[in-house]
């Protein structure tokens, strides 16, 4: 399923996925490595389509998410960590789908929140 985001939510989304690999799983290698990882490359990696205009499902008219939008966010989610969850998996692959899964959650609740696409840090 790809995803259609614009280049500041690639970055915001690489950056969330190295925090949690910095400060959840305290791997700090794996967060290196997502920090000097260009927007593009990550982007391709996560099958995510950099565009001028983000995808109509990211826009909300109203403040609340509306239940297909919370259930397509939900089904993202598990689809990332489902693909993630065999038993060759390694460390590094269950890391980065649970990063990715946060930050797909995430992204949908903070762009719903107030409208802008700032963290709650100011980025």
């Amino acid at each position: 399923m790809k995803k259609y985001q614009t280049y500041d939510q690639v970055e915001k989304t690489k950056a969330k996925a190295s925090r949690f690999a910095a400060d959840v799983l305290q791997d700090d290698d794996l967060a290196d490595s997502l920090e000097e990882e260009s927007p593009e490359s990550y982007a391709s990696r996560k099958r995510i389509v950099i565009t001028d205009n983000p995808s109509r499902r990211n826009i909300v008219a109203d403040d609340d998410m509306s239940k297909s939008e919370l259930q397509d966010s939900v089904d993202q989610a598990l689809d990332i960590l489902q693909a993630a969850y065999v038993p060759e998996s390694d460390r590094e692959t269950l890391a980065q789908a649970m990063g990715d899964a946060i930050a797909a959650l995430e992204e949908d609740l903070d762009e719903d929140d107030d409208g802008d696409d700032t963290d709650d840090d100011g980025q």
